[in-house]
């Protein structure tokens, strides 16, 4: 899905259900809109070296040549401060 991007702008610390949330904003370059958009974040926590992997699909659908921005979208919360890491599309089906 090299047609379609994603940057995280802020993160949100969990409540006590451990679920944080993120505002980001999504491109869609393609000439079609894309649904089931599946985020995939991989983590290494400092002081272990412990990897961490979440996988997410966004209920959302993103219309063709737009970008979007998204708020308090849900997340598995992982503590920033803790752990380095990135999140990047991997799949979204044509719409």
């Amino acid at each position: 899905m090299d047609n379609v991007k994603m940057s995280i702008e802020r993160w949100r610390e969990p409540g006590s259900n451990n679920i944080g949330t993120a505002d980001m904003i999504l491109t869609n370059e393609n000439a079609f809109a894309v649904s089931g958009i599946k985020v995939k974040c991989h983590y290494v926590v400092k002081e272990t070296g412990r990897t961490i992997e979440t996988t997410q699909t966004l209920p959302m659908t993103l219309k063709p040549k737009t970008t979007k921005k998204f708020r308090k979208v849900r997340f598995a919360y992982i503590d920033v401060d803790a752990a380095e890491g990135s999140c990047k599309i991997a799949s979204a089906a044509k719409k």
